[in-house]
């Protein structure tokens, strides 16, 4: 799915010797269980840093859940946000996108990710700066949208 197309995408830029612009951000990947259920899903930055998002996981109380899964929120405040600073603006004479990026790469918008306060913040500081995005957003299933 989006997650798939997102890691392609990556693949196909870092591969290329002559993409003369800096990536960051973060892209979601699915856990599976021994037996090949899905277990949960880990945020992993640009970088290769990984950590837990969600986990299905029915004993966590006073953790969100969104669905079976458990959302481990301040963990991906650690990971995702930092990949998500502030861009300075154009000709302010810094970095031209977050963390110093030219792309920014947010997979995904989602229920999930969007349990952290401070990520739709971050993620409109992005959107407004001259940075480019390759972003994620669910497609609502039933009708039912992500403010819900």
């Amino acid at each position: 799915g989006k997650s798939t197309l997102v890691k392609r995408v990556l693949d196909r830029l870092q591969r290329t010797k002559d993409f003369p612009h800096t990536i960051s951000g973060f892209y979601t990947e699915e856990v599976r269980s021994d037996d090949g259920e899905r277990s949960g899903f880990d945020v992993v930055t640009i970088s290769g840093r990984r950590g837990i998002l969600s986990r299905a996981d029915a004993s966590t109380p006073g953790m969100p859940h969104v669905g079976k899964y458990a959302v481990h929120v301040s963990a991906f405040e650690t990971l995702a946000l930092p990949e998500l600073k502030a861009p300075q603006p154009a000709g302010a004479g810094g970095p031209q996108g977050a963390a110093g990026a030219q792309l920014v790469v947010i997979d995904e918008i989602g229920k999930m990710e969007l349990l952290c306060k401070s990520f739709f913040p971050a993620v409109q500081q992005v959107l407004d700066s001259d940075v480019v995005v390759l972003g994620t957003i669910p497609v609502p299933k039933f009708g039912r949208s992500l403010a819900e």
